[in-house]
């Protein structure tokens, strides 16, 4: 059996968008809210349009 690459949770987050582009602050934010409460994985790039 093939070793995992990682164990727990992994969480898909959208990309938050303004009139002018990707939301920088807010993903940073969604980034460290996922991070505080104990995410073992990010998949980003997900889109919410």
């Amino acid at each position: 059996m093939k070793k995992p690459i990682f164990r727990g949770a992994g969480v898909a987050i959208i990309t938050p968008y303004t009139e002018d582009g990707v939301n920088f602050p807010e993903l940073g934010r969604i980034i460290e809210d996922q991070i505080k409460n104990g995410t073992d994985a990010i998949v980003i790039t997900g889109d919410d349009r």
